[in-house]
């Protein structure tokens, strides 16, 4: 059933004001940058790409959105085809970058993580080749406050240390920063987005995600937020006040 337009509008004032919010505190965004947009064809990147282009609009200096799209025979929780994402950027009007990219690993359900692991490792390396030769000052992801909290549990228990992705990150002597400006928003509301906007339906294809660490911790989080709604909440308040250092302290090391 389609949505009243109302709600429509009342969702994206929603994320677009949580966007305003994160690109503010973490100093995401300065005039004349030129910001690569990693596009996977998912619910999160096409969001993220949609209202960087919406916010626009709204700020008082310029700045330039593109996107990469890595062709890879390996595919993390979301799948669209590079035609479709072609088609439908051009349809934005932002230029896209598509890379080919084979990830020469076999399937081994004793080492996912190590595969998972490889996986982003190789990716991340295509988005600061493709930046480098665009002359982008800013690399986006998709990532948003669950994908923050996930990896926050997986740090605590797979590795025994509190550390998460940083909502920005600079690289190369500050050459470059990597930025995730979903990074205040719930996945729930993303999704409902994603369906309001009609983006193309999206399909996995990797042998390992859905048996992957991150897959149970959400599949925890899941149940234990069934039990008390706040959980999320409260580990993600931790996480911020962590990334809030005092004078003395030091922010904690961020694992990807």
């Amino acid at each position: 059933m389609e949505r009243d337009i109302s709600e429509k509008k009342r969702l994206h004032y929603k994320l677009m004001g949580q966007m305003a919010n994160a690109l503010c505190d973490f100093k995401m965004l300065e005039p004349e940058d030129r910001i690569l947009v990693a596009v996977s064809g998912g619910k999160d990147s096409l969001t993220l790409l949609r209202l960087l282009l919406d916010r626009k609009r709204q700020t008082p200096f310029p700045y330039e959105v593109m996107a990469v799209y890595v062709d890879s025979n390996y595919q993390c929780g979301s799948l669209i085809e590079g035609e479709t994402v072609e088609e439908l950027l051009k349809k934005w009007e932002v230029p896209l970058e598509i890379v080919p990219l084979s990830i020469a690993m076999e399937f081994d359900p004793e080492k996912m993580g190590a595969s998972c692991f490889w996986c982003s490792w190789n990716r991340r390396k295509v988005f600061f080749e493709v930046a480098r030769k665009l002359n982008c000052t800013k690399i986006a992801l998709g990532h948003h406050k669950d994908d923050l909290v996930q990896t926050t549990l997986m740090n605590l228990f797979y590795q025994g240390k509190f550390s998460t992705m940083l909502p920005a990150q600079t690289y190369f002597q500050g050459e470059m920063q990597m930025i995730r400006p979903l990074c205040y928003m719930d996945e729930a509301d993303i999704l409902q987005f994603a369906i309001d906007s009609h983006f193309p339906k999206q399909a996995c294809t990797c042998p390992v995600g859905q048996a992957s660490n991150r897959a149970k911790i959400k599949n925890l989080l899941k149940l234990l937020t069934e039990e008390n709604a706040f959980v999320k909440s409260n580990i993600f308040q931790a996480i911020m006040r962590q990334l809030q250092p005092s004078d003395n302290e030091t922010v904690p090391t961020i694992a990807d």
